[in-house]
């Protein structure tokens, strides 16, 4: 295919020499802009994607270590950092809101437990995951009830 593209573009060249010159020079620069912006945009997004991971990762290793309430404080971190970011999709930190729910459970902390589910809940997220936390969520009122 490219191969026919240059074909039908010298072929234009051998007609319109200077005028096609200055077209493909024009439209190089400007797909060449265009590429140094998605570039530029790119390395934000994984600066950003960074930080969220910063974040979980510092909430899984604490979680591992036993410290369940810092591991929680981490954890919410990631998750505001995600939401208040208008570039991360939710799928980037929803292992953050699993492991919230799991270490309010343990913590027995209920109310924070069904916070975080509802926020789930507002996320755009898979019906799989969807109908998961919906379970969950009738759980942990039902634990917090007899609490």
């Amino acid at each position: 295919m490219l191969k026919k593209i240059m074909s039908f573009l010298a072929g234009k060249k051998a007609h319109h020499d200077k005028s096609f010159d200055e077209w493909l020079d024009k439209h190089n620069k400007e797909i060449e802009n265009k590429i140094a912006n998605l570039q530029a945009d790119n390395r934000e997004w994984e600066k950003m994607f960074g930080e969220l991971m910063f974040y979980q990762n510092a909430g899984m290793n604490l979680e591992r270590e036993g410290n369940l309430e810092a591991a929680s404080e981490k954890y919410e971190k990631a998750i505001i950092f995600g939401r208040n970011n208008g570039r991360m999709k939710p799928s980037n930190y929803f292992y953050s809101y699993e492991r919230l729910a799991i270490v309010y459970r343990k913590l027995k902390r209920y109310d924070d437990e069904v916070r975080i589910i509802e926020a789930a809940l507002e996320e755009n997220i898979a019906e799989a995951d969807r109908n998961k936390f919906r379970t969950r969520l009738e759980k942990s009122m039902r634990l917090k009830e007899k609490a």
